[in-house]
């Protein structure tokens, strides 16, 4: 009988000490899911009533939600570069969209988020859109990944073709399968590096233009053949979650879900929504420069929360490199801040500034509610953008109060604004001699 109590006291304390360890202590599984010029608010986690996005919805739901979270920039390349190096695009030169045939790209000498999580034993995949450069020294292979499917730049850039590697396996694509195709990749990578740490990049090509969906997300879409692109990603988002439950995998893995920059609004129909936020990508207003994040990451992130402050593109170099195990080099500076701690709950995050930077150049500055936008001499509506007012001096708002940017307070805040204004210029002075942007063409 004594034997039969102790026995059973074991059975009890080993479910109790399963009950408590909620996640492996193995290093999580990441899968990084980036979107291309998808606004805030095509997805219901930020209130659209009419897009159908229940697997994305679901990430926030049973994770985090961020409604303040920056790009690094407002277009596709840099903003490319500064996620996977985890420094402003300034900093290494790549500056402007990068074109099939350009003959720079990614400066070698930088460190991938790739590179660094596989100094940590991470197999490491990208499938989709990498726009970082079609030479082969700038090639995925070549800065970390191990492995690479997708097409090499943006689909509206010809000629459109698949890579696998270093290879080009396929040069004449139906964009109509894109997402399907990606997917499909996606998961069998995951299949193929279940026993061992891995990181997905997963970048689609999709939302930008031209748009293409499978026929019945076309057929079923309440928004147009916008929305049916939306719907397909989330269907995508839905089979990438399924299958990691299905392989056990879930309970370790930390998924992110954002965009490159803000939504390519003159596209109308075709272009995506942000909001009150004015402007749109390749602009250094609001609309180009805030994006989407939810977050997933089970026994770690509370489910259901909510985070309103700033956060940036740029803190997932620092924080997934710590999460792995890794250090940050000491030789270069990183702009980001490590956010382990917002994600787990104990702490927020410590830096309320955002750093406009755009074709080289600091354009506006944020500071805790308020931004300044500098002079600027103007650009027409042309080549598809916005235009973009001429600014005759520096304009202040306060974006608590006007997200949409459209009173300037400058004038009734000079003491503020002026503040702003020196700090700004002390930043742009504090990082020194700055290299020649990276040919774009």
């Amino acid at each position: 009988m004594k034997r039969l109590i102790l026995v059973l006291l074991l059975v009890v304390g080993t479910v109790y000490a399963q009950s408590k360890k909620e996640v492996p202590a193995s290093k999580p599984n990441i899968v990084y899911i980036f979107l291309d010029d998808a606004g805030v608010t095509d997805f219901g986690a930020y209130g659209n009533t009419v897009i159908r996005t229940p697997n994305i919805d679901k990430l926030g739901k049973e994770g985090i939600t961020f409604n303040q979270h920056y790009s690094a920039a407002s277009s596709c390349s840099p903003s490319r570069a500064a996620l996977l190096t985890g420094r402003y695009q300034v900093r290494h030169g790549l500056n402007e969209v990068l074109h099939p045939t350009s003959p720079s790209g990614i400066d070698p000498n930088e460190i991938t988020l790739a590179e660094s999580l596989k100094e940590q034993g991470y197999a490491t995949g990208i499938i989709g859109k990498w726009h970082l450069g079609i030479v082969k020294q700038h090639l995925p292979l070549q800065n970390g990944f191990d492995y690479y499917f997708g097409i090499p730049y943006s689909n509206d850039m010809t000629p459109v073709f698949y890579f696998r590697n270093n290879d080009t396996v396929k040069d004449i694509i139906d964009q109509r399968f894109i997402t399907r195709t990606y997917t499909d990749e996606a998961i069998n990578y995951i299949k193929a590096n279940k026993e061992k740490p891995f990181f997905l990049y997963l970048a689609h090509n999709l939302p930008h233009v031209p748009l293409f969906a499978s026929p019945e997300f076309i057929q079923n879409s309440k928004s147009g053949i916008y929305g049916a692109v939306i719907e397909e990603i989330d269907w995508s988002v839905g089979k990438i979650t399924k299958a990691l439950e299905e392989l056990g995998l879930d309970r370790n893995t930390i998924i992110i879900f954002s965009s490159d920059n803000g939504p390519w609004k003159v596209k109308e129909d075709n272009g995506g929504t942000s909001g009150a936020l004015r402007s749109e990508k390749a602009t250094w207003f609001e609309g180009g420069f805030r994006v989407p994040l939810l977050v997933k990451w089970p026994g770690h992130i509370k489910a259901g929360s909510f985070y309103n402050n700033i956060t940036s593109q740029l803190d997932w170099f620092p924080t997934l490199t710590k999460l792995a195990g890794g250090t940050l080099a000491k030789d270069r500076t990183y702009d980001g801040e490590d956010i382990l701690p917002l994600l787990n709950g104990t702490a927020e995050r410590k830096g309320n500034q955002i750093y406009y930077f755009y074709s080289g150049q600091l354009k506006a500055y944020r500071k805790g509610d308020y931004k300044i936008i500098f002079p600027y001499e103007g650009n027409p509506a042309s080549f598809g953008r916005a235009g973009i007012p001429k600014i005759e001096s520096v304009w202040l708002f306060n974006l608590k109060n006007d997200p949409n940017e459209t009173t300037d307070i400058a004038f009734s805040n000079l003491q503020l604004t002026q503040q702003l204004v020196n700090e700004a210029n002390q930043y742009v002075k504090s990082l020194g001699e700055l290299p020649p942007t990276r040919a774009p063409r």
